[in-house]
């Protein structure tokens, strides 16, 4: 008996062992099949979650110029997407009013706005806060075809009547200062774009400040270029990344989210300005040549400068601008407390 189990294992043994081998190797690979399935299908909802519809949605406001090109890239990048945003609407504003107004409204949840709109705003009651910085500078003042340099202006015989995009724009304290700097004094009327251009080139006014890329236009059409923010005012605030009290205390992941598409975006800039260029170009409608001289007369960084910001506020509160006496760090997102998981 001992004898006929001892000659059947050796004769079947053999057989069997291979069979577990075999069905060993097949458990083995089948375990790894299934962790690559469900590393997949976590991927899967990740990218679900961060970018379909468990996104947070986002309603844009975005200037109609150059000084939103960290915005333009953004879009034509998809990073909104990439970092869990939504794009919902945007809405494209030439005039602080009009950004205003559609703040006001509740159509919007953030923005790329210069600081003087954004200021008046806040100065009327809006509950906005300024995240980070788009870029500096992007202001000027060009002359009539009669008036070719300050001295001109100086010269006219008459208060030099100067026109600017309305009483909240960027470039009345930047005339302001310049007053001041050059020893002129000009009456100022307010004429929307893109009328303003036209009025400075018929003469009907002395001068016109502008913003980018209107300020290029203009020099392209031949006008003279009086002055720009950098000779002026230095580290002169320009545009910042703005948002509603109502989006930053709903969702401040998304606010977190904003202002790394910002980053991102002005690294963009400074990695590929042909790109940039192009993009803007395609958005506005305007000649790549007349958007790169735009762009060569901003800087762009997300880095706050709160002492200019404030001093762009006590200008404006001074000259009857605003109607309070704004202390602008209460309006200012503090980034690493906000995302101090994520930064």
């Amino acid at each position: 008996m001992f004898f006929a189990r001892k000659c059947l294992g050796s004769s079947f043994s053999r057989p069997f062992d291979g069979l577990t081998k075999w069905w060993r190797l097949v458990k083995a690979s089948l375990l790894v099949v299934a962790a690559l399935i469900a590393a997949i299908a976590i991927g899967v909802v990740a990218l679900h979650h961060r970018g379909g519809a468990h996104a947070v949605g986002i309603r844009l406001g975005v200037e109609l110029n150059t000084h939103a090109t960290a915005a333009w890239l953004a879009l034509a990048n998809n990073l909104f997407a990439e970092h869990g945003l939504r794009v919902e609407k945007v809405i494209k504003f030439r005039t602080g009013p009009e950004l205003a107004a559609a703040f006001s409204r509740g159509d919007i949840d953030a923005a790329w706005a210069c600081l003087a709109p954004i200021v008046k705003m806040i100065d009327k009651g809006a509950e906005l806060y300024i995240v980070e910085a788009a870029h500096y500078y992007g202001y000027g003042c060009v002359g009539s075809p009669r008036v070719k340099s300050i001295d001109d202006l100086r010269r006219l015989g008459h208060e030099p009547v100067v026109a600017i995009p309305g009483k909240a724009a960027q470039v009345h304290p930047l005339l302001i200062l310049a007053e001041q700097r050059y020893g002129f004094r000009a009456k100022v009327v307010y004429i929307k774009p893109p009328a303003i251009l036209s009025a400075v080139m018929k003469g009907s006014v002395d001068a016109a400040c502008l913003p980018e890329p209107l300020l290029s236009v203009a020099v392209k059409r031949g006008l003279p270029l009086l002055f720009t923010a950098q000779q002026v005012w230095p580290n002169m605030p320009g545009s910042y990344l703005v948002v509603s009290k109502q989006l930053l205390e709903k969702h401040p992941e998304a606010v977190c989210e904003l202002a790394a598409v910002n980053e991102e975006a002005t690294r963009l800039i400074h990695r590929d300005l042909e790109e940039a260029v192009r993009v803007d170009a395609k958005m506005l409608g305007l000649p790549e040549q007349v958007i790169n001289e735009s762009l060569h007369r901003l800087y762009f960084t997300t880095r706050l400068n709160v002492a200019e910001m404030q001093r762009m506020v006590d200008i404006m509160y001074s000259h009857g601008l605003i109607r309070h006496d704004i202390n602008i760090s209460k309006y200012i997102v503090d980034l690493d407390k906000l995302c101090k998981n994520k930064r």
